[in-house]
């Protein structure tokens, strides 16, 4: 009974750590469209909630490849931020940065075409279509 309930709450754990990571992706992606186009974080919400994706939100102010400069920047310190907190290695950190700098470097804003892809796109909407 004490292994299901630790590796319920293990899993439980794994889960919420994910969605709380997912979160602060969600909320610099808000607070950089915000600063690149002069609409407030509850603006770029509202058109994400109409169905605008970030990229696009971008690209309508002209501010595409900034959006996604700042966004790899972002990411690069996310995780030089888990180097030094020992969560990966710095080989495992350059592994996945050299597959984004990839994705980066053709990204056009459109789901599943490069982007940082944290689940179906950095750009585009996630796996359910929201």
């Amino acid at each position: 009974m004490m292994k299901k309930l630790l590796i319920t709450l293990i899993a439980v754990m794994g889960i919420a750590l994910s969605v709380m990571g997912v979160a602060a992706y969600n909320e610099a992606a808000e607070t950089t469209l915000s600063q690149l186009t002069g609409k407030t974080v509850e603006q770029i919400r509202e058109l994400k909630e109409n169905g605008m994706r970030w990229g696009d939100i971008a690209k309508d102010a002209e501010q595409f490849e900034a959006f996604k400069d700042a966004m790899f920047n972002n990411m690069k310190d996310r995780f030089a931020q888990l180097v030094e907190d020992g969560k990966i290695t710095q080989e495992q950190a350059d592994d996945r940065l050299a597959q984004m700098q990839e994705r980066h470097e053709n990204c056009t804003g459109e789901p599943n075409e490069g982007g940082f892809q944290i689940r179906q796109g950095m750009m585009g909407k996630g796996r359910r279509g929201n």
